[in-house]
């Protein structure tokens, strides 16, 4: 009997470490990039995953950085607790002058269940836009997203003199964060299921694109 006690707990550990396995796999995919994203060379851009069509009509209730008369269209899809959208964000920053005036970008949430803080910061940086504070607080919650919380996005968002009643007040709005879960069925619809990705003029890419990268598609265009 004691035998068989004992083959059934090593039993019982083995399926629980294989099950363990398993979640973090499923987490690490959800999150990462993939491995297997395509290059061609080293100088050329990544290999887009697939085209979509009517690209055009998922801007609608984003926020637009960027003119309509750019030739590069960039919807980007995040999460303020990703490190590799984190990485994305900085590759951005860095394209040349030239490139920036070429591209608008849309910007749409994707935030990952097992982030906190992630539909907090979603919901936070969309009442900021009401106030003219979008980019700003973006930026903030970028540069503290290892150490976010709900009141340090409450006192990032105050520090930009947003009003705390309005924000409040905008924060617990169900059409506030209806916006957020727009974004979040129009990735389902469109097979996003791993962040960042950005689709460019249709050209969906996942990962975080170098500059460089980002630079040699844009002008390709």
């Amino acid at each position: 009997m004691r035998d068989m006690k004992e083959k059934i707990s090593v039993a019982t550990n083995i399926v629980l470490i294989v099950c363990a396995i398993v979640v973090t796999a499923i987490l690490i995919k959800n999150e990462f990039f993939s491995s297997n994203i395509n290059t061609s060379n080293g100088n050329s851009p990544t290999i887009p995953i697939k085209e979509i069509t009517g690209w055009e009509d998922f801007i609608q209730h984003s926020f637009i950085e960027g003119t309509p008369e750019a030739k590069a269209t960039l919807i980007k899809y995040y999460d303020y607790e990703c490190p590799f959208c984190t990485k994305l964000e900085d590759e951005l920053k860095l394209l040349s002058k030239d490139i920036k005036n070429d591209v608008r970008i849309i910007y749409k949430h994707l935030p990952l269940d097992y982030h906190d803080n992630a539909l907090s910061s979603a919901i936070a940086v969309e009442c900021a836009r009401k106030d003219n504070s979008f980019l700003p607080l973006h930026h903030l919650l970028f540069e503290n997203n290892s150490s976010l919380s709900d009141s340090l996005i409450k006192d990032l968002a105050l520090g930009l003199g947003i009003e705390e009643n309005s924000f409040i007040s905008c924060f617990e709005n169900k059409e506030t964060k209806d916006l957020i879960q727009n974004d979040i069925e129009l990735a389902e619809k469109l097979g996003i299921n791993s962040i960042p990705t950005i689709i460019i003029n249709g050209s969906v890419y996942e990962g975080a694109l170098t500059s460089s990268q980002l630079e040699v598609i844009i002008s390709d265009l």
